[in-house]
């Protein structure tokens, strides 16, 4: 029951992201209110203690990429609510899923759009220098929307993925 309720909480952020660029909290709290009620029901108050401890794990280590623009804090809130209702580990398979979708989604934009050598140049200045200096990975201004990446769509994959893959004996 609780994956087929995430599954339609996941579309329609998903649905969301890819229409106005962002994941509304009404669906973010309703995610957590139903992780906090499965887990109650299932494990009694301990079990909202890990649902909770999940979700504050997740978002607590996704920060960072949030402060220096790499990812938005919807996409890190509605990985919580995976972490919230299935525990970590099960976050853990599906956040590896998704940022293998995500990173080849990433680079066959960066080659269609032909900007992977450029932006390939532009990390490695990031990655030696300009962490250094304070300035953000991503900047809007600058950097422009062409090579956003609406990251919900693909978490949702990546979700139904591992719930394929566990169902199947795969994952």
């Amino acid at each position: 029951m609780r994956e087929v309720v995430l599954s339609m909480l996941l579309a329609a952020a998903a649905f969301y992201d890819a229409k106005q660029k962002r994941i509304p909290n009404r669906i973010i709290l309703t995610g957590w209110g139903t992780a906090l009620l499965f887990n109650f029901w299932q494990s009694g108050g301990s079990g909202i203690f890990f649902s909770v401890l999940a979700a504050a794990i997740t978002i607590a280590a996704l920060f960072p990429l949030f402060c220096i623009h790499a990812m938005g804090a919807g996409d890190i809130k509605l990985l919580s609510v995976i972490g919230a209702v299935h525990g970590l580990s099960y976050l853990f398979k599906v956040a590896v899923v998704w940022l293998v979708l995500a990173g080849i989604l990433s680079v066959a934009v960066l080659i269609r759009k032909h900007l992977i050598i450029s932006r390939l140049r532009y990390l490695w200045f990031y990655a030696t220098a300009g962490r250094l200096s304070g300035m953000p990975y991503y900047d809007g201004e600058r950097d422009g929307g062409e090579c956003t990446i609406i990251l919900a769509p693909v978490l949702a994959l990546a979700y139904v993925l591992v719930l394929t893959g566990e169902r199947g004996g795969v994952c």
